[in-house]
């Protein structure tokens, strides 16, 4: 049996960021559907499947979320209310966790008939 070869050395170093364009890329990591006041659906990425709900936040500061998003009892995260410059609306939305190294940044937008969270690495 041949001896293992080592790994090829990666042709893009570690100091030399991704193009701009590529780093624009968004990543489908949940589908949800409108329910009442807010929506419920499904975060899966490769290391979890998560069943999740919105719930809207009724008056509060101006700066308070619009929304509360709650995973079982414990809340995750939240979401504000935003429109693009094309009008199209979405939710901004902020998923943290005590295992998680940093908040998650995603959007909620809406895409033929359902709700789907996307996310980008920044």
């Amino acid at each position: 049996m041949a001896p293992a070869r080592p790994c090829p050395a990666p042709r893009r170093g570690a100091d030399r960021p991704l193009p701009a364009k590529r780093r624009q890329v968004m990543a489908l990591i949940g589908i949800f559907e409108a329910e009442g006041s807010g929506f419920h659906g499904t975060i899966e990425t490769f290391l979890a499947v998560l069943a999740v709900r919105f719930e809207s936040v009724v008056g509060g500061p101006e700066a308070a979320p619009d929304y509360r998003i709650y995973r079982g009892n414990a809340e995750i995260g939240a979401a504000w209310k935003r429109q693009t410059k094309a009008n199209r609306r979405y939710l901004a939305v902020i998923l943290d966790d005590p295992s998680l190294p940093r908040p998650i940044e995603c959007r909620l937008v809406q895409a033929d008939g359902a709700w789907n969270l996307m996310w980008s690495r920044t």
